[in-house]
């Protein structure tokens, strides 16, 4: 299941205490193969910029399958238009699992997505 949360939320949750951060094998493969990195780098700075310096445009938090971490789906705007999308497991550690690029499309998409719910709660 997935819920959308404030982008504040997030922020909180993840600034609540210093975490260092890891990348999965799958993570730093798929950047190499989105072209996102190149095939001698082993971290994503992108990745490392924007969770520390920028703050996402939508967030999406996920069901996870264990009670100590917290999962989420941050879409932080990518300069060349569209996001980048950052699926993040928050425990000990900000750890990536992958990491993808979106399509205009999408982005015209979340936002509609995002209008609608926050015209919906403010009612």
């Amino acid at each position: 299941m997935e819920t959308k949360i404030s982008v504040s939320d997030f922020l909180k949750t993840l600034k609540q205490k210093a975490r260092d951060i890891s990348y999965t094998e799958h993570s730093i493969q798929r950047a190499k193969t989105r072209k996102i990195i190149s095939e001698a780098e082993s971290i994503i700075k992108r990745f490392e910029k924007d969770i520390k310096d920028s703050n996402p445009d939508v967030v999406v938090e996920q069901t996870s399958e264990n009670p100590d971490e917290r999962k989420f789906k941050a879409y932080y705007k990518a300069i060349e238009g569209g996001f980048m999308t950052y699926i993040i497991i928050l425990d000990g550690y900000i750890r990536l699992l992958t990491i993808y690029r979106t399509s205009k499309t999408k982005q015209e998409q979340v936002y509609k997505h995002a209008k609608r719910v926050i015209h919906h709660e403010r009612g």
